[in-house]
């Protein structure tokens, strides 16, 4: 059973005591820093605009300021159209009742019941899953029914865990591999356990009755999916957000008038829910929650969990937990004009600002907001359009975001090399007239560069791009790659996509793996793209005779640099010389050890 009893006075007072007790336990993962009560002081800074490199000026456009609401999609004739959402309220019980035999005795109940609950309808709570667990499946829905059908009408998210994960059976087009059967995408989020190296994904759909979230793990690299976890609900699911930590899988959900956000987690080896999970909500501000972002310090300490949300008080809320996620903490952002287009990053290596986050504000202004122990500084940075999304690693900062240029919408990125001290801009797709490019998303975590994905409008089948550059040192210091399309079926265009970095395949070094929403049924599908593999210094997919010919072209006879550079460094001790070439010889021809990845 979950549920929230609100606090007693006295116990809102030992909260708070203890609160000021954790002087170690700071928002940060690192130990013996500042105080949770240390953390207030902000600031709103302005930027001169600069160009990122060699990057082309653009003048300045006219931009058209976006409105909450639903973003603009289009679906091509060989599509299902989305579907619309209705008025129509079908009882949560029905979803319960339609599922087969076999179904039901894979299925463990969870019920989150919201709002002001009386002991007696706990009470029948903890009954109606104790009798669908112990195979009264008749009873429990039955039960269900009638508790719905009260007085009270209280709003339900009914929550079936799987005993065992069951694998999806769609077949897979190419590298395009379907998540599920699922159709009527709206959102995806995905991440990935460094300890097994399995992948884990989160999908929000509307078939017409409910709306649902469906969580997946993939144990293969992405091949296949298993389902380990769906809920439904009546009232309509604003967002969700997902993100693993220190032997989890985190998923928030956010519903409609419910004013907080549900929490579940999933175990990363075997990807079954931890039914005995049970967290006080993050948020419950009396207001209706419109968008969430999750990140966590997994790549560092693997301590700290961070939720971030857009409220409909237009305030950004930031909360954050230790590696139980079970109590939260309030620290105030200050930021009070939030609109949409919300994402957040953890910045592994920081040397002061440790989260970031992009978010659109009501006067259609991209702003970067950065936390460090001191507290909170906003960055008012460009105008935007609906989407926006933020990367960082080693305090190079990346935010990618649709832009109105002149002759159409395309995807524009601001880029900072000092922690978000210095921004500098530039284009990852300046549309020519006629083109529209939307949704992008972007990857900078675990030394694997900088990725980006987005999808571009251009009739039947429309791509899905991606483009990868270092992280740089400095303007003009790292280059973006030539778009590639990866998809083979029609992306579902102005959909989100989900760009992450993920384990990568023998021999290569780094791999992002993206979902996009798509294809005939609107649903989702995975791909991934493993890039840099080492000793492949022309970049042909082979380490041979030929690479070894290739570097000494290039140190010693001005020709080109590896792409990427550090595709030449065969030996891994960060610079590209002679000792690679000798290196990658004796590996090729006297049985020395193969290329590392640096």
């Amino acid at each position: 059973m979950r549920y929230l009893i609100k606090y007693s006075l006295v116990s809102v007072f030992f909260v708070s005591f203890c609160s000021l007790a954790i002087a170690e336990q700071n928002d940060s993962g690192k130990e013996g820093a500042l105080t949770i009560t240390q953390k207030a002081a902000h600031s709103i800074k302005r930027l001169k605009t600069l160009p990122d490199g060699n990057q082309p000026t653009i003048g300045e456009s006219k931009s058209i300021f976006p409105t909450r609401g639903v973003v603009g999609v289009k679906t091509d004739k060989d599509q299902k159209p989305v579907q619309e959402v209705t008025d129509s309220r079908v009882p949560v019980w029905k979803g319960l009742d339609k599922l087969s035999r076999p179904e039901r005795k894979n299925a463990l109940l969870h019920l989150k019941v919201f709002g002001d609950l009386s002991s007696s309808m706990l009470r029948e709570i903890d009954n109606m899953e104790a009798l669908w667990n112990s195979g009264s499946y008749d009873q429990a829905v039955e039960r269900l029914r009638s508790f719905e059908e009260s007085d009270d009408q209280p709003d339900i998210l009914v929550g079936v865990g799987r005993r065992t994960p069951r694998m999806t059976s769609e077949p897979k087009w190419g590298t395009d591999v379907r998540i599920g059967e699922r159709h009527g995408i709206r959102e995806t989020c995905m991440d990935f356990d460094d300890g097994t190296g399995n992948l884990f994904a989160a999908i929000m759909a509307y078939d017409g009755e409910f709306w649902r979230v469906h969580v997946y793990f993939s144990p293969d690299d992405g091949q296949n999916w298993y389902e380990s976890f769906w809920l439904w609900g009546v009232n309509e699911i604003n967002d969700i957000s997902g993100v693993v930590l220190h032997g989890y899988f985190y998923i928030g959900v956010t519903v409609s008038w419910n004013e907080k956000v549900a929490l579940y987690r999933f175990s990363v080896t075997t990807g079954v829910q931890d039914y005995d999970y049970e967290p006080e909500y993050p948020i419950d501000e009396g207001y209706d929650v419109l968008e969430i972002a999750f990140t966590s310090n997994a790549d560092y300490a693997d301590n700290r969990i961070y939720l971030l949300a857009i409220l409909a008080s237009d305030s950004l809320i930031y909360r954050w937990s230790n590696e139980e996620a079970v109590t939260w903490y309030d620290i105030p952002t200050y930021v009070a004009n939030a609109d949409h287009g919300l994402d957040v990053c953890y910045n592994e290596g920081a040397s002061g600002y440790f989260v970031f986050v992009s978010l659109v504000d009501h006067d259609g202004r991209l702003r970067v907001a950065r936390k460090s122990l001191a507290g909170w500084e906003n960055i008012d940075l460009d105008y935007a359009d609906e989407r926006t999304s933020v990367a960082a690693y080693d305090d190079r900062i990346i935010t990618a975001f649709e832009y109105i240029y002149p002759d159409g919408q395309g995807i524009k990125y601001w880029i900072s090399y000092e922690g978000g001290e210095e921004w500098r801009w530039g284009s990852v797709a300046e549309p020519s007239p006629g083109q529209h490019f939307n949704a992008p998303d972007v990857a900078a975590r675990r030394g694997g560069g900088m990725g980006v994905v987005y999808s571009e409008e251009v009739g039947e089948p429309d791509p899905c791009w991606y483009r990868h550059r270092e992280y740089g040192t400095g303007p003009g210091t790292a280059t973006w790659s030539d778009p590639e399309q990866f998809n083979e079926q029609d992306v579902a265009t102005g959909f989100p996509m989900t760009i992450e970095w993920i384990p990568p395949l023998s021999p290569y070094c780094h791999a992002h793996g993206t979902i996009w929403i798509g294809g005939s049924e609107i649903g989702a599908y995975f791909d991934r793209i493993d890039r840099e593999m080492p000793g492949d210094a022309n970049g042909d997919g082979v380490v041979n005779s030929a690479d070894v010919v290739y570097l000494i072209d290039y140190l010693f006879k001005s020709g080109p640099a590896p792409e990427p550079v550090r595709a030449g460094d065969v030996n891994c001790d960060q610079i590209v010389n002679s000792a690679d070439v000798v290196y990658l010889i004796n590996y090729l021809f006297k049985g020395g050890p193969p290329p590392c990845c640096p």
